[in-house]
């Protein structure tokens, strides 16, 4: 005998829940993602916190799956350094990143941008796009820089720091963006940390932060 719309209906529905729920299991069920792993072995290898994965509702047991997302901290408070995470974007166009952040930086409202030279950026800067040289012609040609104050560039893009950054992209594969806003200093790539050759150049970028950091500090100071 054929069913009925109305049987086919309630049998899709049932078979819609009975998926949701198995899906949910498997999710709850689940180990810790190579993204989770490779932070706990970045904090464990810098001495940092690794705060975060605590259930969002602990009171409701089938949800406890959903969890606050990691971040690795320093446990100096001075740094107010973190090392996440996060998503830009919502549904189908939301992109996740990989992030290194100083927060509460004195940056007196300075700005800045480093990211690598590509077809569109080549293109802009022969329409009259905004690129600080360094006086460096492997670095200007390598990177776009961008800022309100090109002495503070200049000042801060020690040769050291410009070597290192450098490495960052020949050795290491770094593929993001620097910058400073907001009195905040963040080095972006898209993607996420889960597997060794992107925790090692998180754990490289973070020595190249740190010296931009320190030029900055003594630039403001000064």
């Amino acid at each position: 005998m054929a069913l009925s719309f109305e049987n086919i209906v309630v049998i899709l529905i049932i078979i819609s829940f009975f998926m949701t729920f198995v899906a949910f299991f498997m999710i709850a069920k689940r180990g810790p993602t190579h993204s989770e792993k490779q932070l706990r072995k970045l904090a464990d290898e810098l001495g940092f916190s690794l705060l975060g994965g605590e259930p969002v509702l602990p009171k409701v047991r089938f949800l406890r799956f959903i969890k606050t997302p990691l971040s690795v901290v320093s446990p100096d408070p001075k740094n107010a350094l973190k090392i996440y995470h996060f998503t830009r974007g919502s549904g189908k166009n939301s992109t996740t990143y990989a992030a290194i952040q100083f927060s509460n930086l004195n940056t007196k409202e300075l700005k800045c941008e480093i990211y690598e030279q590509g077809l569109l950026s080549k293109i802009g800067k022969t329409l009259g796009m905004q690129d600080i040289p360094v006086g460096n012609a492997k670095f200007d040609e390598r990177f776009i820089i961008k800022s309100d104050d090109q002495n503070f560039i200049r000042t801060i893009l020690l040769p050291e720091i410009q070597e290192r950054i450098l490495e960052a992209w020949d050795q290491q594969n770094a593929r993001g963006r620097i910058t400073l806003n907001n009195n905040i200093l963040a080095y972006e790539e898209i993607g996420t940390i889960r597997d060794d050759a992107t925790r090692e150049r998180f754990k490289y970028m973070l020595s190249v932060m740190y010296l931009l950091r320190d030029a900055i500090d003594v630039y403001i100071s000064r």
